[in-house]
């Protein structure tokens, strides 16, 4: 039987697995394809861009770090529930 703290453990790295997903699917490419050449040009313009782009890495960079958190979170919960397991036999 799962322990109240291991479902919490549980719950949680999902939520960090939805987070990190979130951030994977790259939410600037949008932004990057709508700011080109045809919209805008000249030094300010490419600043922008490589800036963006650079925003995108970072949050790609964080996305992964929450899903490796994610799992070290279940990995503390199934420690628990065999802990749970020892105590109750």
């Amino acid at each position: 039987m799962p322990s109240a703290d291991a479902e919490l453990l549980r719950v949680r790295a999902r939520r960090l697995r939805r987070l990190g997903a979130q951030l994977a699917s790259r939410p600037l490419d949008g932004v990057l394809r709508r700011a080109g050449d045809d919209t805008w040009r000249g030094p300010l313009a490419e600043r922008w861009r490589h800036e963006v782009a650079a925003a995108q890495l970072r949050l790609a960079d964080a996305g992964d770090e929450l899903v490796r958190q994610a799992i070290v979170l279940e990995r503390r919960a199934d420690e628990l529930e065999l802990l749970a397991r020892r105590v109750a036999t």
